[in-house]
């Protein structure tokens, strides 16, 4: 929502996530968003307003920031997260140590990651096509190397 100037911002908050911005105009400000088409709102007093939505906003939910989570849900899962470490080392230290809740900013960068990765090998696939299974290796390739006394493998030039 920064970044690339207000006006564009705004365009393109109300294009990708344009119900969700109607819903929280309509529940925290009590405002129709249909009056910028009217004429009634400023596009700049729409952009103000977005941008001021409070913590846990569907809005912030829609685009995958971390204003999705409000203070309180940012402590809990810090919480959660030393209880869970504590009840781990109380148990011995035995399995997986415990990883902290990803942050729904964080979420989103993994999936922006996931995605850029799977473009990349479908383009690699597109240029490349598939690659092809090596053959198996013939049973005369592994037992005609040369072996010492006790039975290991050598290398052929000693």
């Amino acid at each position: 929502m920064g970044g690339a100037g207000k006006l564009p911002g705004l365009v393109w908050l109300l294009r990708e996530h344009g119900e969700a911005v109607e819903a929280d105009f309509q529940r925290y400000y009590g405002i129709e968003l249909a009056g910028l088409w009217r004429g009634e709102l400023s596009p700049r007093r729409v952009m103000v307003l977005a941008k001021n939505l409070p913590y846990g906003a569907q809005t912030w939910i829609a685009v995958g920031t971390d204003n999705a989570w409000t203070p309180e849900t940012h402590l809990l899962s810090h919480v959660a997260f030393l209880l869970e470490g504590a009840n781990w080392q109380r148990g011995g230290g035995k399995g997986k140590s415990p990883k902290p809740m990803e942050t729904p900013g964080e979420a989103k960068r993994t999936q922006e990651k996931r995605e850029r990765a799977l473009k990349k090998a479908v383009q690699f696939k597109r240029i490349h096509g598939v690659p092809k299974a090596a053959p198996p290796p013939s049973a005369t390739t592994i037992t005609d190397r040369p072996r010492d006394s006790r039975g290991r493998f050598v290398s052929r030039g000693e």
